[in-house]
């Protein structure tokens, strides 16, 4: 409880100014028993994204003989050993679940609403995971410019007949995915392309319908089945904070993902999805960020002003993934990093970095990492330079010199206000 929300109540009581939590052993026996409620100054939520399944249901659902199961409930492909089986729904988790489970069921279908972005594990060209493409260099072009980039590089494959059967796969998805590459969240899980391209794994299409003993899907297919795996995702909610109505209670209404407006001493930790990134080291800025709003050091702005940034984000957002339901927990990674790290005051500084020009290249091209935001401001690692500087580059020369045109044109057409060719980032 918070204590605005009782304000009406009990006059004179202060805004914000503590929240009531009731603690207790979910797993005693006699829950009642260990509840013990005490006041806080300043909570935070972090208990991720991934946390309550999607109350989804399909037509006919409860017809179906077979066995019914959430992603959030697999373990691994032991029990579906020589079975017949579905995975509806697709994204990372669904990716993986279906490689694994094709690879000893006696069949296994993957039904999919569209196609999405999937991006391989390993780059083929140099033999690094592609975690370390990521960097400040590439991703400081603007989206438009890096969606026609990939887009034009895809179609030159087809064109000159040097891509793989596994990138034309691919190549289909992203086609049937209903947004450009960089406008959606990629999908780093590849291990099921080569099991599509062999056959161990059969993609079908929605709208699904169930009888007793299979699914008929959208092309008019009917496949027997014995298990179904749903990998319709998650839905971030919050039971346990009562004074939060539902309908404002998805992180991508806060500001940054991260502070409701209304409520400033309530912060989420982890529930900033980067559409192409990872959540820890966003967890780990976020957390920084949270430190020093709670200890007074980083003030926020005031409610209404928290409240137009989400805002304008949201719309943001609407016009950056088209194809996602809204609100979405997405981010933009590098910008919504250093956006972050302004207000800690974290965010690396290229003018100091000038007598150093091989640790600048590192960070322009060089994976990024937490670490570069341990280089300057409150809080840095002795060996930050040291560390990044042994960092591989995922980027073949040849790569960089096009990623420098890509953006040098874009800021040229800039120049004449045309908006879409802004960089994405000040720090190039």
């Amino acid at each position: 409880r918070n204590a605005e929300a009782e304000a009406e109540t009990q006059p004179g009581a202060i805004p914000n100014s503590a929240h009531t939590v009731l603690e207790g052993d979910s797993e005693g026996e006699d829950e009642k028993s260990l509840e013990l409620e005490r006041e806080y100054d300043f909570v935070v939520v972090a208990s991720g994204l991934n946390t309550h399944a999607k109350d989804e249901h399909f037509d006919n659902e409860k017809e179906f003989q077979g066995e019914i199961t959430h992603q959030g409930d697999y373990k691994n492909a032991d029990k579906y050993r020589g079975k017949r089986v579905a995975v509806i729904g697709f994204g990372e988790s669904g990716a993986d679940i279906s490689a694994e489970i094709a690879a000893v069921a006696a069949s296994c279908v993957l039904a999919l609403r569209r196609g999405h972005f999937v991006i391989p594990r390993i780059n083929p060209r140099n033999g690094l995971p592609n975690d370390y493409d990521t960097n400040r260099l590439r991703y400081s072009a603007p989206l438009a410019a890096r969606n026609w980039f990939s887009i034009v590089v895809r179609w030159l494959c087809r064109a000159v007949h040097v891509a793989t059967p596994e990138a034309a796969i691919r190549a289909s998805l992203l086609d049937s995915s209903g947004a450009a590459p960089f406008s959606q969240a990629a999908t780093k899980s590849d291990n099921f392309i080569p099991m599509l391209a062999d056959g161990r794994l059969v993609a079908k299409p929605f709208p699904i319908h169930f009888s007793s003993t299979g699914l008929t899907f959208g092309d008019g297919s009917f496949h027997q089945l014995d298990a179904v795996v749903l990998c319709t995702g998650y839905r971030p909610v919050f039971p346990y904070i009562s004074f939060l109505k539902a309908a404002d209670a998805h992180p991508g209404r806060f500001f940054r993902n991260v502070f409701h407006p209304d409520y400033p001493t309530l912060a989420f930790v982890g529930f900033a999805r980067p559409a192409i990134g990872a959540i820890p080291p966003t967890a780990e800025l976020q957390s920084r960020w949270i430190a020093a709003v709670a200890s007074g050091l980083c003030p926020l702005p005031t409610s209404s002003e928290m409240a137009r940034v989400a805002a304008a984000a949201m719309e943001e957002k609407r016009r950056d993934f088209p194809a996602v339901p809204h609100p979405t927990a997405l981010v933009h990674w590098i910008p919504y990093m250093d956006e972050i790290a302004s207000d800690v005051q974290c965010r690396p500084q290229p003018w100091r970095l000038l007598t150093h020009p091989r640790l600048l290249w590192k960070l322009l091209t060089g994976p990024f990492v937490g670490l570069h935001f341990r280089l300057h401001g409150p809080s840095p690692h002795p060996r930050a330079a040291e560390l990044l500087l042994h960092l591989p580059r995922g980027h073949d020369l040849d790569e960089l010199i096009l990623l420098t045109l890509l953006n040098a044109y874009s800021a040229l057409f800039s120049l004449f206000g045309i908006r879409a060719c802004r960089s994405s980032s000040s720090f190039v």
